[in-house]
């Protein structure tokens, strides 16, 4: 049974419960997504867990006014308090990109409030010799410039067809193209339209955009962060990610010989949309193994924190 609902935690978050039963599940998005980017997979989740999506402050249904709300430190405060008000802890953290970045944070900084780990193509510090895609550092540089950089996301979001956007984004994320159906275009192309009418997301992914590069530079914060993580760690990484280099990820692996990396050949930025059963295959067997069943049974029920708060927005079955 999925619901969807807000809840005040100090900005009104809009998440979604996806029911299940088993150890606690926290499904957070990357940049410029929502709680969408995980509906492939949450439903076949629910058979091992109690599984959450929330959409980040500035992205989805949830504000972010003023637009620092939404910078990485500011979001990684707002996961910590869903965690604690909502899911309750420790709990599991699947975080894509931005959001894998965010619960890597969550997981150093507040290590007690996290079980387990599982990093789907994260935003991680570029890698000696780790190649640039072209296209991907144009859109950067244009879209980073003061004002102009604004003006031009606005006036595309405001011109160019829902459908059209999600699959150019799509088409960059994914690591064969072939794979984007119409079906999932359509899918995406409904969120699109509800962020396109909320007037803070282009503000808000600006914020973001430009907070996660600044995190980014600062390698030996970073890497004094990553050696903070104690929960297992499921690193996921697409092969032919344009986004986030093959070669940045495995670096990362190899300062964590204990964490557990998992390269998927063919996939991009987003394998959890491009090929939803590998991406399930691959946290499922990962999970099963005992030392990490271990570390997921202190994730239980027992403790879990009542799903709801104020203005629900709706349920479907």
């Amino acid at each position: 049974m999925m619901r969807s609902f807000t809840v005040d935690l100090g900005v009104e978050v809009h998440a979604v419960d996806h029911g299940g039963q088993g150890p606690r599940l926290v499904l957070v998005h990357g940049l410029g997504g929502s709680h969408a980017d995980w509906m492939y997979v949450a439903p076949a989740l629910t058979r091992d867990f109690r599984v959450f999506a929330l959409d980040l402050a500035g992205f989805g249904h949830t504000p972010a006014i003023p637009p620092t709300r939404a910078t990485i430190p500011a979001n990684r405060a707002l996961l910590d308090r869903f965690l604690l008000e909502v899911s309750g802890v420790p709990a599991i953290l699947v975080g894509n990109s931005m959001g894998g970045l965010i619960s890597l944070l969550e997981a150093a900084l507040r290590p007690e409030h996290v079980a387990a780990l599982v990093l789907v193509d994260p935003a991680v510090p570029h890698a000696r010799g780790a190649r640039l895609d072209p296209q991907v550092v144009r859109m950067g540089v244009v879209y980073g410039i003061p004002l102009l950089g604004l003006r031009l996301m606005q006036r595309r979001m405001r011109t160019v067809a829902a459908e059209r956007l999600v699959r150019e984004t799509l088409t960059m994320c994914f690591g064969d193209p072939s794979r984007l159906s119409d079906e999932v275009v359509q899918a995406f192309a409904a969120a699109a339209r509800d962020r396109a009418a909320m007037p803070w997301s282009v503000p808000a992914t600006r914020a973001a955009g430009r907070s996660l590069t600044r995190m980014l530079l600062v390698r030996r914060r970073f890497f004094r962060l990553t050696g903070a993580v104690r929960s297992p760690t499921l690193l996921i990484q697409g092969e032919r990610d344009r986004l986030v280099s093959p070669v940045s990820a495995r670096a990362l692996a190899a300062r964590h010989p204990d964490w557990t990396l998992r390269m998927l050949d063919g996939l991009g930025h987003t394998p959890q949309i491009e090929d939803p059963d590998r991406f399930l295959e691959t946290v499922l067997s990962w999970s099963g193994r005992p030392d990490v069943s271990r570390a997921l049974a202190t994730a239980g029920e027992d403790a879990l924190a009542p799903a709801g708060g104020s203005g629900h927005l709706g349920a479907a079955g």
